[in-house]
């Protein structure tokens, strides 16, 4: 019924589906649902970030959310075309520089994702850095350099004060 509100997993849903009003529910259910690992719950979450972006198509975390999903379940081709399309639209986007760089690393295309990521070093920090140094030090350990990959690790555990790594 219109204007009638439902109640899903603690989030108000009212109706209709596309009401401005959803986008937030519907979206961090997507995210809940995105993390519990299962293929029902990965299921479900394509279905709420679905809902989310019928209300807001250009909202660009829901891509990044469906990549992330793709990722997990091995679908590298998907997530490397959903991360590339986010970046056309918007090519400043570090975090999505950093996970197309890392889907590249499981592709094995080392070469490719550390050219990528080593310019970003420079302009992150925190967690985008610390991704930046973790994605160098798998590429580093993967081609053997075991010194490099370690030195890499230490500095993504040094983007995060002690205090913080310790919470």
């Amino acid at each position: 019924a219109e204007g009638a509100a439902a109640i899903v997993k603690g989030h108000v849903i009212t109706q209709p589906e596309t009401d401005p009003a959803n986008f937030e529910p519907f979206y961090e259910l997507g995210k809940l649902q995105s993390r519990t690992g299962t293929l029902e719950g990965a299921r479900a979450a394509r279905e709420y970030f679905a809902r989310a972006q019928k209300i807001q198509p250009d909202y660009l975390e829901i891509p990044a959310e469906l990549a992330a999903l793709d990722y997990r379940a091995g679908n590298l081709a998907g997530a490397e075309k959903t991360l590339k399309a986010i970046l056309v639209k918007e090519p400043g986007n570090v975090p999505a520089s950093i996970s197309l760089a890392l889907v590249r690393v499981r592709l094995g295309r080392y070469e490719l994702a550390e050219k990528a990521l080593k310019p970003l070093l420079a302009q992150t920090s925190g967690p985008d850095k610390a991704r930046a140094h973790l994605a160098l030090g798998i590429i580093l350990e993967n081609l053997g350099a075991d010194l490099g990959c370690f030195a890499q690790y230490r500095e993504a555990v040094a983007c995060f004060p002690q205090d913080q790594a310790d919470a």
